[in-house]
């Protein structure tokens, strides 16, 4: 976030009457999330006891230390999810935006609530994962395997997990 420097020039009149002090901009809050807040997100904590439930998610995750953030991973069993077993992950990522995501495919730009986010596939096209911006440059990605599901089931579990996770965010 950049300081604003605001510069005053001087007057050769004088007006009557006590000085009020200005408003001191350099201690107003931020209204963007900074990069630190997206560092301190936990991805296992992404997902809320409601959401966990309807996605047919049990238990607290597996979490895993990234190179360029930290992620959870679900196994949604093949009984939970009429036969076809797959993974569901969230990953936080604070030094990287949707400028960085990687994609074996084309990337698509959507909206999810009122963020930004784009849309893109990994491994070969057996990944479907949506990235959120948190700020210009930071994100929260969210993920599915096919899990022998076919695409449309894949994107539109990974469509209503972004759903669930966007208003978590900071």
């Amino acid at each position: 976030m950049g300081t604003v420097v605001l510069l005053g020039t001087g007057c050769s009149t004088q007006t009557p009457g006590q000085p009020i002090p200005a408003e001191d901009v350099s201690t107003s809050a931020a209204t963007e999330p900074t990069t630190s807040t997206t560092g301190a997100l936990d991805p296992c904590s992404l997902l809320t006891a409601d959401a966990k439930a309807e996605l047919g998610v049990s238990g607290s995750g597996d979490p895993d230390e990234l190179p360029s953030g930290k992620s959870c991973a679900w196994q949604v069993s093949s009984a939970a999810s009429g036969g076809n077993g797959f993974v569901l992950g969230t990953a936080v990522f604070p030094e990287f935006g949707l400028e960085q995501v990687s994609s074996s495919g084309p990337t698509t730009e959507i909206t999810v609530g009122s963020r930004r986010a784009l849309k893109s596939t990994g491994a070969g096209g057996s990944v479907f994962a949506i990235s959120l911006e948190v700020t210009p440059s930071s994100r929260v990605d969210v993920s599915s395997t096919i899990g022998g599901a076919g695409e449309e089931e894949a994107w539109a579990r990974v469509q209503r997990l972004a759903e669930l996770v966007e208003p978590q965010l900071p």
